[in-house]
């Protein structure tokens, strides 16, 4: 089901959203964690296979010490990490996503 994400600068329409049973692992080190999330392929609507190239963008959103408020967010490829105070800009995919090639 699509959801919409409206504030006083804009909206953003996300096409699909919907809650997953996933697999989380996280490691905390001394200065940093290490998270691994384990989402099965049919999800994602992929066959993998060695070689195969998927546009990708991974990112990770920070938030307060209360858990209600993002406070950073960092992407692995694209770098757009500046709004954390609009929801819908937040939500917004970037337009430069990497590319994760399967070995």
């Amino acid at each position: 089901k699509a959801v919409v994400y409206k504030s006083g600068v804009g909206k953003t329409r996300i096409t699909i959203v919907e809650r997953l049973d996933v697999s989380v692992a996280v490691r905390r080190f001394k200065d940093y964690y290490a998270l691994q999330l384990t989402l099965p392929w049919d999800v994602l609507g992929i066959d993998p296979r060695p070689g195969l190239e998927i546009p990708a963008e991974l990112g990770v959103f920070r938030s307060d010490p209360t858990g209600t408020k993002t406070v950073s967010r960092d992407y692995w490829h694209s770098g757009a990490t500046g709004m954390v105070a609009d929801i819908p800009t937040e939500a917004a995919p970037t337009n430069n996503w990497g590319v994760l090639k399967l070995k």
